[in-house]
C-alpha cells in the first residue's frame, strides 16, 4: 500500500504513524523543479531521510526528463512514474504496451 501525493494535503508528516503502508509516492510538485533548483536545494533528501528512518520504499511522481530521473536516483528514490515512462492512455491501449514490453 502507498501513502499518494506525500507532503500535500492529508498525506502530511501527522498521518505517518497513524496510516499502515509501506510506500511513499513523493508529489510531482518536489520534482517538477528539481532540475533548476537542483538536488541540494529541493526536499527530496528530507524526504528520503523520513523513507529510510520509516523502512518504506519510495515513488517520485511527475518524471518527465532523464535529468529529473538521475537526480532522483542520486538522492536513492527507487521508483517513478510519469510522462518520461509512458503517457495516460486508453485501457486497450495499455494492454497493448504491456504485451510489446513482455514480447520485446
Amino acid at each position: 500500500m502507498s501513502l499518494d501525493d506525500f507532503g500535500t494535503g492529508y498525506s502530511n508528516l501527522g498521518n505517518l504513524q497513524n496510516l499502515c503502508f509501506h510506500q511513499l509516492k513523493i508529489d510531482r510538485t518536489f520534482v517538477q523543479d528539481i532540475t533548476t533548483a537542483g538536488l541540494k536545494a529541493s526536499r527530496i533528501p528530507n524526504i528520503m531521510e523520513l523513507v529510510t528512518k520509516f523502512g518504506y520504499t519510495c515513488v517520485a511522481e511527475g518524471i518527465e526528463t532523464e535529468a529529473q530521473e538521475a537526480i532522483l536516483k542520486t538522492a536513492g528514490v527507487q521508483f517513478g512514474q510519469g510522462w518520461k515512462y509512458g503517457k495516460p492512455m486508453p485501457i486497450e491501449q495499455f494492454a497493448q504496451f504491456m504485451r510489446e514490453q513482455k514480447n520485446g
